[in-house]
């Protein structure tokens, strides 16, 4: 498999921009249907140490997901947001957003992409509306820990 290609940027307008490229040898609706599904989906979310709990996923434009990750540690994080694009099986667009009630934190969007390759499928990651590059490197190591585990499974 290919190395997996990682580009921190910077836009104009003060916010910080996550760019990941991963080739994932399966097909491109397999690897699409990965992050749709709740059966395939929960299987490997989250990086290495972390287990996806209490997944609800409406994949539909408009629809919403939430889900719970549990951290050998013990500490638990919420994540949320919703669809606002699926072009099944090449794009899928939808918010992010940490927290719930009351503590729910900035909403920062995902772009994937998903497209043919030789070797399988080749997703490419846009995650923007990062605060700060703290925010967007430790984004980076869970979206790369996530797509090690999704590698394990497909």
């Amino acid at each position: 498999m290919a190395e997996a290609q990682t580009s921190v940027q910077m836009s104009g307008e003060d916010s910080y921009t996550l760019e990941i490229r991963r080739l994932i040898k399966a097909p491109r609706a397999k690897v699409f249907d990965a992050f749709v599904q709740p059966e395939i989906f929960g299987q490997w979310w989250g990086p290495k140490g972390v287990t996806c709990r209490n997944l609800k996923i409406d994949a539909r434009v408009g629809g919403d997901y939430s889900l719970e990750m549990h951290h050998e540690s013990g500490n638990v994080h919420h994540l949320s947001g919703s669809y606002q694009k699926i072009d099944r099986p090449r794009e899928l667009v939808y918010s992010w957003q940490w927290g719930v009630g009351d503590e729910k934190g900035q909403v920062t969007n995902v772009a994937l992409s998903f497209h043919d390759h030789t070797e399988g499928t080749e997703i490419v990651l846009l995650h923007t509306g990062f605060d700060t590059a703290e925010n967007r490197d430790n984004h980076n190591s869970g979206w790369s820990g996530s797509f090690d585990c999704l590698v394990q499974i497909i």
